[in-house]
């Protein structure tokens, strides 16, 4: 699915950091265009995108780096992390969308790093 679309359609995201689920999943081809991958000698090689936990080929995963939200909210990881072309373009777009609610996903990570804390803070000094 176009990624504009898919925002439109509901703009949240993947908050759970992707579980490898093994190839077999995908009955060893490409989540996005079919192509059959592997690992074997002379096959298309496989890469994880980082976002989906599911694998690409090459043509649809470019090793394109990118901040994980999931990872953010969870560790406080910002590493950038491989990612297949979808997925990029959809967290490109989602960028500067208000949509993570730290909060709801980790309520302990206000605990932790100051500077969420502060920023609570200045919320509540400028709503009431």
């Amino acid at each position: 699915m176009c990624a504009s679309k898919k925002i439109s359609e509901s703009s949240t995201h993947l908050m759970t950091i992707c579980k490898e689920r093994g190839m077999a999943a995908q009955n060893y081809k490409c989540f996005e265009c079919q192509t059959p991958i592997s690992y074997k000698s002379g096959g298309v090689e496989p890469r994880q995108c980082d976002y989906t936990g599911n694998y690409y080929c090459p043509t649809c995963h470019w090793n394109d780096e990118t901040v994980i939200p999931a990872r953010i909210l969870h560790n406080w990881d910002f590493i950038p992390r491989r990612v297949c072309r979808a997925s990029k373009q959809y967290l490109r777009l989602m960028y500067h969308r208000p949509v993570l609610a730290v909060e709801q996903h980790n309520k302990y990570l206000l605990n932790y790093v100051e500077e969420l804390s502060e920023v609570k803070k200045l919320v509540r000094k400028f709503c009431s």
